[in-house]
């Protein structure tokens, strides 16, 4: 009987013992994916947090926003970056990295290595050395793997980084994929068409389920031909409110809702927070505006291709002036309508939130 109790005792510390360790020795982990676009007006910045407690930080918006960003940061218990990619160096990608550089700590750093004289970013440069960072060019078929099956790939630049393009810095943006088992997400800083061009050309595997839609949803950018590649079932677009570059065009919008691809706004969505386990994935934000803005998204028409009947139910347009507008084709700016007679200055206004000349 006391052998029994004694037996009975020890197995019930060994059973503490190894609990213990399996709770407070040897990490235990998530295993859920969490992939934040954060609202960083316009600006790029997105925080990835991998199922093992690592994170990764795709760019970090301009330095007027990097007190957000550091918050964002903080609120979600990070104290260090394992790996921060400046997709390439321009102030709304790279501003509010050096408030980052100074208070958290960076493991590795992946660099475009396009040239720039920028003070700003020579400064990022020197903090990141003064603090000993790894630091790295990227360049295509670079890879990181990740426990629970999770790698981070580069598909772009390649060299020699491409000359004499619209935006030679634009088009040295690095180009990540990231795979969690079957879901997928593509990041894009802010490549223009001749870096899609090369993707496509070198048939290059950019097929993901989410795609960041490169350069704030900018005309020069997300071509039909590279949408179709990258068949995504939801695209991010990174922009700020009313922003003066009138990001994101109508042209790409229209081609997002011909190809049926749902999408979600920065600016309007605010953070956007995408969860996944590796075989199905969440979105949630910190605004909730997207079925209002998505019912007016889809609205867009295209003023050279419009039936008469399209364009009668557009606001204001009568069946005289929709006739004119057919009568006046083709349009190759939105403010070519003026020429139309019952357009004046104020419909115009309004028309241009409903209507495309692509």
């Amino acid at each position: 009987m006391i052998k029994f109790r004694i037996k009975k005792i020890i197995l019930k510390y060994l059973f503490f013992l190894i609990l213990f360790q399996f709770l407070f020795i040897y990490p235990t982990y998530s295993k859920e994916l969490v992939v934040s676009f954060i609202d960083i007006n316009q600006g790029d910045s997105v925080l990835i947090q991998l199922p093992n407690n690592q994170n990764i930080l795709i760019d970090g918006g301009d330095k007027e926003y990097s007190k957000y960003l550091e918050k964002f940061l903080k609120d979600r218990k990070i104290k260090q970056i394992d790996i921060m990619i400046i997709t390439h160096p321009h102030i709304d990608h790279y501003g509010g990295l050096l408030n980052i550089a100074k208070k958290f700590e960076i493991k590795h750093v992946l660099d475009s290595g396009a040239k720039t004289n920028a003070i700003t970013y020579l400064e990022l440069l020197k903090i990141l050395n003064s603090k000993k960072v790894k630091f790295s060019i990227a360049r295509r078929g670079d890879k990181f793997s990740f426990e629970n099956n999770l790698s981070l790939e580069i598909l772009s630049p390649k060299e020699p980084l491409l000359k004499n393009t619209r935006s030679d810095i634009n088009n040295s943006s690095i180009v990540a994929k990231l795979r969690y088992n079957n879901v997928s997400f593509l990041f894009t800083g802010d490549i223009e068409n001749e870096i899609e061009e090369q993707l496509l050309r070198d048939n290059i595997n950019i097929s993901s389920d989410i795609l960041k839609i490169a350069h704030h949803g900018s005309r020069h950018s997300s071509s039909e031909e590279f949408l179709k590649k990258v068949n995504p079932s939801i695209a991010i677009i990174s922009c700020g409110l009313n922003n003066s570059y009138g990001h994101p065009h109508k042209q790409l919008l229209n081609r997002l809702n011909r190809l049926k691809i749902q999408y979600y706004r920065t600016d309007l969505n605010g953070d956007i927070i995408i969860t996944s386990d590796g075989y199905k994935y969440y979105v949630s934000f910190s605004k909730n505006d997207t079925k209002y803005y998505q019912e007016e998204q889809s609205k867009i028409l295209n003023i050279n291709t419009a039936s008469l009947e399209e364009l009668i139910s557009l606001p204001g347009i009568g069946k005289k002036t929709a006739k004119n507008i057919i009568n006046n084709r083709p349009y190759y700016h939105i403010n070519d309508l003026l020429k139309v007679k019952g357009i004046n200055k104020n419909k115009l206004e309004i028309l241009s939130k409903l209507v495309t000349v692509e």
